[in-house]
């Protein structure tokens, strides 16, 4: 399928009237038309001919699915579906992977844990997760982190502790792994801050909940 210079001038601008540049895409001409986000190739747009002049487009992302497809009665409401699929494609460039995050920090942590049993905590023990975490909250003092980061991880702390009371010593420990993971993650730390936070909290828990 090929387009007229006119219908591939009227994709070029459509592309330029929602903010991206048609250096940042790849158009290709063969059984169909696609047009290729170039950072990320699976982002297409396929444009179909049909028989009786009507099109067909195709195209991930969609707006509530990661791929989906609609046809098109004329070429004047190709650039209007082309228009909504950018702006998709925007939404989903400027989205940050939580998953791919969690994993990054959990990997730069170098963790490894020493509690695989599922025996809940005895009282002595809990009162040394406390006695852990108390100086695990003054120990953050020195690194610098803004007054409500401090008091959002002291806060997160808090919690965590608590559930120490009901958890298994396996789940609480992946709890509060967790934890340490979102507090990095949601607070936006630094790379050097979230590695100064594992310091201090390796350096407070050997021995009793993570080693590394």
């Amino acid at each position: 399928m090929q387009l007229l210079k006119s219908q591939k001038n009227k994709l070029f601008d459509t592309i330029i009237s929602k903010g991206l540049s048609p250096n940042q895409f790849i158009l290709r001409e063969r059984i169909d038309v696609s047009l290729i986000y170039k950072a990320e190739q699976r982002y297409k747009f396929d444009i179909s001919q049909l028989s009786d002049n009507s099109y067909n487009v195709n195209f991930s992302p969609a707006e509530k699915y990661y791929n989906d497809e609609f046809r098109l009665f004329n070429w004047y409401q190709v650039p209007i579906a082309l228009g909504n699929w950018i702006s998709y494609v925007k939404r989903e460039a400027q989205e940050e992977d939580k998953w791919e995050q969690m994993e990054t920090v959990i990997q730069e942590a170098h963790l490894s844990v020493i509690y695989d049993d599922n025996r809940k905590f005895t009282v002595q023990e809990y009162v040394l997760l406390e006695k852990k975490i108390i100086e695990l909250k003054a120990s953050i003092l020195t690194l610098e982190f803004l007054p409500k980061q401090i008091d959002a991880i002291n806060s997160k702390l808090d919690q965590v502790l608590k559930l120490a009371i009901d958890l298994n010593k396996f789940d609480w420990q992946s709890l509060f792994v967790g934890t340490i993971v979102n507090i990095i993650i949601q607070l936006g730390l630094t790379p050097s801050n979230a590695h100064a936070l594992w310091l201090l909290i390796k350096n407070a828990f050997n021995g009793v909940i993570l080693l590394g």
